[in-house]
C-alpha cells in the first residue's frame, strides 16, 4: 500500500523537476537572447574601447550564463561568448576560440553567428582568410535579414570581390540594409542616389537618405547634409542649418566637418565672427592631418604671435591658451604660464583667472593656493565670473583664506548673477543649507534651476530632489523624474542610478523593471557600486521566482 503511494508521488515530483529544468532554460536563454540584443544595439552607437568597458562590466556578472547558454547550444549565447574571446574580455583573448563559437551558433542558422563568422573570414582573423567563404557566411546571413550581412554582400557586389561587379545588384542589398535603418547603409544608399551609382541620380533622393543617416547621429552623413545646406543642393541653401549638422558631425570628429566650422567661424559665414572657436575647430582639424586646417591655423598662430610680442594683452592670452593646449605649437605649460602672467600683469581678467587656475592645481608653477587666491581675487574684481566664483569656493573651503561663508555666499552671487552656472548651483547651496543667508528653499530652488537649465549636472539632481521632497517647491516627482533624466542622460552616473531607482519603485513614472534595468546598467558601467549592487538583486529575483519551488517538492519531506 505504502509502495502504490510514493510511487505516483515521485514520477510526479520527478514530472515537475523536469518542467521546473526546461523552464529555467527558456528563462536563461531569454535573458542571453536580450544581453545580446542590448549590446548589438550599444555597439551601433559607440566606440571599440567605450563597447570593451561594458563588456567588461556586464561580464563580470554575467559571463557565467553566457558560457552556461553557450554549452547548451543557446546560439546567443555562443556568440556573446564569441565576443568575449574576440576581445579578450573576462577570457584571454583567443581568436581561434571566438571562430569555434561563431561557426557553433552560424551552423545553428543563428544570423548573427554568421555574420560574425563570415567577418572572421573575410579579415583573416582566427581562420586563414577566405573572400569566398565570408560571402558564402555573408550572403546565408543576408538571406535572413541581417542588416549588416546585407550592407557587406552590397560591398561584395559594389568592388567585385569574388564575384562580378554589379551595381544593380549592390545597391538593391544596400537598399534592404537602409530599410532597417542601418546608418552606414542609409549614408552609402544616399551617395548613390547624389552620384547616380547603380540607380538614377537624385539629389533629393540623396538627400532623404543621407538626412536619415544623419539623424542617426552619422558623422559623415551630418557632414554631407551640413554640405547640402551651405552650397544649396537637394536642399534650400541654409548656412545657419549647414553649421548646425556641420557641428553635430565635428563633435564626433568628422575632420572634414571641423575643418568646415572653423572656416565659417574664422570668415563669420553662418555665425558670428569668433577666432578663438575657429582656432578650436581648425586645431582638432589640424591634429588629424588636415592640410588646409594646418595651413589656416599656422597663420592665425603667427598673427597671434606678433600680436603678442607687441604687448597685446588679449593676443598673449590666446598665445598662452595655445602653448596650454598645444594648439598649433607643441604644449608647453611653462611657456603658456609666462604669457598668461604678461597678460594678467596688464590687466586681462581671464588671463588672472587662468593663471589663478594654475596656481591652484599646480599646472606650470608649483602648486600655491594662496597665490591663486590672489589672482582669482584679481579677476573677481574685474567681473569675471568663473573667478568669482572661484574666489568664493576659496571662502567656502578656507583655502588660501580664512573660512567665510557669508564672504563665499557674497561671490558666489556676484558670479551667479553673471550667468555663472557653477556660482548659480553654490549659491543655491547656501540658501539651501542657511550658508552666510538665512535658510530659504523657494531661492534655493530657484538659483539651482538657472544652473539646472543651463545643463550643470549636478543642478539638476539638486533640482529634482527639490520637486521630490518639495523643497522650495511644491512636490511634484513627476517633474522631479523629469530633472533626474536630463542629469542621467548626460551621463551622470549618480543621476542614471536613482533614475533606475525611480522606474524600479515607479516613483514618478510608472513602474518599469525593464527601464530600470537599463539605466542601473549605465551607472554599473560607470563603476556606480550601488547599481552594480541593485542588478545582481534584480537577477537574483529572477531566478528565484523562475525556480520557485512547487507544493509538490515538499513531498521530499515525506520519504
Amino acid at each position: 500500500m505504502q509502495n502504490r503511494i510514493t510511487y505516483p508521488l515521485f514520477l510526479l515530483l520527478c514530472l515537475t523537476l523536469l518542467g521546473t529544468a526546461h523552464s529555467a532554460d527558456e528563462h536563461l536563454a531569454e535573458a542571453v537572447k536580450n544581453d545580446l540584443r542590448a549590446h548589438n544595439e550599444y555597439v551601433a552607437k559607440n566606440d571599440n574601447e567605450s563597447i570593451k568597458k561594458r563588456l567588461k562590466t556586464i561580464g563580470a556578472t554575467r559571463f557565467a550564463d553566457w558560457k552556461k547558454a553557450a554549452e547548451l547550444g543557446i546560439p546567443e549565447g555562443q556568440v556573446l561568448l564569441a565576443i568575449c574571446y574576440r576581445h579578450g574580455v573576462i577570457v584571454p583573448e583567443d581568436h581561434e576560440k571566438s571562430v569555434k563559437w561563431r561557426r557553433k551558433a552560424a551552423e545553428q542558422g543563428n544570423a548573427d553567428g554568421q555574420f560574425r563568422l563570415a567577418a572572421s573570414y573575410f579579415q583573416g582573423i582566427g581562420v586563414p582568410e577566405d573572400k569566398a567563404e565570408a560571402l558564402k557566411w555573408f550572403r546565408k546571413a543576408a538571406e535572413q535579414g541581417f542588416a549588416g550581412a546585407q550592407r557587406a554582400l552590397a560591398g561584395y557586389y559594389f568592388e567585385g570581390i569574388t564575384i562580378s561587379e554589379d551595381k544593380t545588384e549592390a545597391v538593391r542589398w544596400l537598399r534592404k540594409a537602409a530599410e532597417q535603418g542601418l546608418a552606414d547603409a542609409l549614408h552609402i544608399l544616399g551617395m548613390c542616389y547624389f552620384a547616380g551609382i547603380g540607380i538614377p541620380e537624385d539629389k533629393a533622393e540623396a538627400v532623404r537618405w543621407t538626412r536619415k543617416a544623419a539623424e542617426q547621429g552619422l558623422a559623415a552623413a551630418q557632414y554631407n547634409l551640413g554640405s547640402s545646406y551651405f552650397k544649396g543642393i537637394g536642399n534650400p541653401e541654409d548656412k545657419a542649418e549647414a553649421i548646425r549638422w556641420w557641428r553635430k558631425a565635428a563633435e564626433q570628429g568628422d575632420v572634414d566637418a571641423q575643418h568646415a566650422l572653423g572656416m565659417c567661424y574664422f570668415e563669420g559665414i553662418g555665425v558670428p565672427q569668433n577666432h578663438e572657436e575657429a582656432v578650436k575647430w581648425l586645431h582638432k582639424a589640424a591634429e588629424q592631418k588636415h592640410t588646409d586646417s594646418q595651413r589656416v591655423l599656422a597663420e592665425i598662430i603667427k598673427i597671434t604671435r606678433e600680436a603678442a610680442e607687441q604687448g597685446h594683452a588679449v593676443a598673449q592670452f590666446n598665445l598662452a591658451k595655445f602653448y596650454f593646449d598645444g594648439v598649433g605649437v607643441p604644449e608647453d605649460k611653462a611657456e603658456a604660464i609666462k604669457w598668461y602672467r604678461k597678460s594678467a600683469e596688464q590687466g586681462d581678467a581671464a588671463a588672472q583667472y587662468s593663471l589663478g587656475w594654475c596656481y591652484w592645481f599646480g599646472i606650470g608653477v608649483p602648486e600655491d593656493k594662496a597665490e591663486a587666491e590672489k589672482w582669482f581675487r584679481k579677476s573677481a574684481k574685474l567681473g569675471c565670473a568663473a573667478g568669482q566664483y572661484m574666489l568664493g569656493r576659496c571662502y567656502w573651503f578656507g583655502i588660501g583664506v580664512p573660512e567665510d561663508k557669508a564672504e563665499a555666499e557674497k561671490w558666489y552671487r556676484k558670479s551667479a548673477k553673471l550667468g555663472n552656472a557653477a556660482g548659480q548651483y553654490m549659491l543655491g547651496r547656501c540658501y539651501w543649507f542657511g550658508f552666510g543667508v538665512p535658510e530659504d528653499g523657494a531661492e534655493s530652488a530657484r538659483w539651482i534651476r538657472k544652473a539646472a537649465e543651463q545643463g550643470l549636472a549636478e543642478a539638476q539632481v539638486r533640482l529634482a530632489a527639490c520637486y521630490i521632497t518639495g523643497f522650495g517647491v511644491p512636490e511634484d516627482k513627476a517633474e522631479g523624474t523629469k530633472w533626474l533624466r536630463k542629469a542621467a542622460e548626460q551621463g551622470f552616473a549618480e543621476a542614471q542610478n536613482a533614475l533606475g531607482q525611480h522606474y524600479f519603485y515607479g516613483i514618478g513614472i510608472p513602474e518599469d523593471r525593464a527601464e530600470a534595468v537599463k539605466w542601473y546598467r549605465k551607472a554599473a558601467e560607470q563603476g556606480h557600486v550601488g547599481a552594480m549592487v541593485q542588478l545582481r538583486r534584480i537577477e537574483e529575483e529572477a531566478r528565484t521566482a523562475e525556480n520557485e519551488p512547487s507544493p509538490l517538492f515538499q513531498l521530499d519531506r515525506w520519504f
